[in-house]
């Protein structure tokens, strides 16, 4: 089944959609839209559960951990998990 909606965008956030839509290979916006519905799914799952940080890494420097190159890892905030944590934990 298949439902059409409307939004409307400001300037910016539609650009956005449009460069998340085109840098993920998506064959459309709907499609971009929905699997960052279901990744966002998922994060707020994992606050339910207690999980309150996400690190994303560079792989081929995990094997680097013991040498003098910077292991590359990143935290990435995301306020309305922050929020749903709160919410949830105090």
């Amino acid at each position: 089944m298949s439902t059409e909606i409307a939004f409307d965008y400001d300037a910016d956030s539609l650009a956005l959609h449009r460069r998340i839509t085109a840098r993920g290979g998506h064959s459309s916006m709907g499609v971009a839209l929905r699997e960052s519905i279901v990744v966002q799914e998922a994060l707020q799952d994992a606050v339910l559960e207690g999980f309150t940080e996400l690190l994303v890494r560079k792989p081929e420097t995990l094997s680097s951990f013991f040498l003098d190159t910077p292991r590359r890892e990143k935290e990435i905030i995301v306020p309305s998990l922050q929020r749903l944590a709160r919410k949830a934990f105090g």
